[in-house]
């Protein structure tokens, strides 16, 4: 969006006024897009920090030998910038989606969320 909008400014500018409009959004449009950009790093490594630690408790608990385990769900809220608003949350059913790939994947007979 950035580079478009740089290549909408015309060559030679002889306007003082025209020139200050077109630099002054330019300074908007980058500030803004840091600020968006901040934010979403920000809530895209906390999600990712809880998707890390719920997988070490089922690494952890299969080195302990156990082959069940009941986790907490995760808590994060909805937003733009990470895949946490597509992401299929485990359930209290071990025979549903996300639970089922769980197992397999980690190979173990049974993950499920607590109830709350």
């Amino acid at each position: 969006m950035l580079i478009g909008v740089i290549k909408l400014i015309p060559y030679s500018l002889t306007n003082i006024r025209d020139k200050a409009i077109i630099y002054m959004s330019l300074y908007v449009v980058a500030f803004l897009s840091l600020i968006f950009v901040t934010n979403g790093m920000y809530e895209s490594k906390n999600f990712n920090e809880q998707l890390n630690n719920r997988y070490a408790q089922i690494i952890n608990a299969k080195k302990c030998g156990k082959n069940r385990i009941v986790l907490q769900a995760l808590n994060y809220p909805y937003n733009r910038y990470s895949l946490s608003d597509v992401y299929f949350e485990l359930t209290n059913n071990k025979n549903y989606f996300p639970n089922s790939s769980y197992e397999y994947g980690f190979k173990m007979k049974s993950i499920i969320l607590k109830k709350p």
